[in-house]
């Protein structure tokens, strides 16, 4: 659905940017091609996207031009000019105000020295005109009939909600079990949670971001609120959960975990982290709130279990520390309201 919804915009604005140049003559005629052109690059994304991308494409073709038109100007060689424009356009590309569109820098120089030969004046009023006036009705379209991304979004937090309750659960077997039940290369490091918690939470916010300029997002706020919400919430429990895996894996071996973990912290630590993964799955369930609170009073027995460590194992003692804590966070971050 959320694909036809997007082709049936796209197929818009390309028509409309096509309607609106057809009745011109001269150079909209003989590059009208270019406006549903621009127009398809921007509708794609988001609202407050389109605009940033129109002006991006705007910037980026500008450049590129100017520095077509130069480099034909110096009546250079074929290749040699074509090395340069590349050279030079690549060299700018990363130029921070170009953004996403800054790849565009030297394909716009390209088209301009090759497609422009003859008549460099002429194509680049073309090209650069009608591309920035199809973006233009790109956004206008996107204004109109604004994207919504909950789908995606919701698709790709429950992807890693999943992800991490196969963590805790991994985690838990490997206290329990010389051999776990799992393939222990399931576990994902810590670097590798973190980055997939900051990029369901960035996508959350680009995604739903912006509803000023979004009416549609202004009639659903409350779920454009709470997936927003449950998006910085996963973040900060991918980054509890790594702090979880690190550290009962500088406990362990590649495959077992060390004798100290199994008593007396092996069974509570192992219940503390099916709970917590019981509590990550009931989400939104009418059960959570019951899941919830047998977590936290096994995290609890855990952190009581604590001081049983033998003083010559301070590092164990040190690390169910930190992972009592990491525990205690990971539930902070999904606690249900109450009522």
């Amino acid at each position: 659905m959320l694909a036809l919804a997007l082709a049936a915009r796209a197929a818009l604005a390309a028509v409309l940017a096509w309607v609106i140049v057809a009745p011109f003559e001269g150079v909209a005629d003989q590059y009208a091609y270019y406006a549903p052109f621009g127009a398809v690059v921007v509708v794609s994304t988001t609202v407050m996207g389109s605009l940033r991308t129109s002006a991006e494409v705007f910037l980026a073709l500008t450049l590129g031009a100017s520095l077509g038109l130069v480099v034909q100007a110096l009546s250079l060689p074929s290749p040699l000019a074509v090395g340069l424009v590349v050279g030079i356009g690549t060299l700018l590309s990363p130029l921070r105000w170009l953004g996403a569109m800054g790849s565009w820098a030297p394909i716009s120089a390209l088209f301009v020295l090759i497609l422009g030969a003859g008549q460099p004046e002429n194509f680049v009023a073309g090209y650069l005109g009608l591309t920035s006036l199809g973006a233009m009705v790109g956004t206008a379209v996107n204004l109109l009939m604004p994207p919504l991304h909950f789908v995606a979004t919701e698709r790709a937090q429950e992807s890693l909600r999943e992800a991490l309750v196969t963590q805790l659960e991994v985690l838990a077997e490997k206290l329990d079990e010389q051999s776990p039940a799992h393939d222990v290369t399931v576990l994902e490091t810590p670097e590798r949670l973190r980055r997939r918690g900051l990029a369901v939470e960035d996508l959350a916010a680009q995604a739903l971001g912006g509803p000023r300029v979004n009416w549609r997002l202004l009639r659903r706020q409350e779920r454009a609120n709470r997936v927003q919400e449950r998006g910085s919430a996963l973040a900060a429990l991918a980054l509890a959960v790594g702090g979880i895996v690190d550290t009962l894996d500088r406990q362990a071996g590649p495959h077992e975990v060390r004798a100290p973990w199994r008593s007396p912290l092996g069974e509570p630590t192992a219940r503390a982290l099916r709970a917590t993964a019981e509590v990550l799955r009931a989400v939104d369930q009418p059960e959570g709130r019951q899941r919830y609170d047998e977590a936290r009073d096994l995290v609890d027995a855990l952190a009581r279990a604590v001081p049983a460590v033998p003083a010559a194992e301070l590092e164990d003692r040190f690390a169910a520390g930190s992972l009592v804590l990491g525990l205690r966070r990971t539930l902070d971050a999904v606690e249900p309201t109450a009522g």
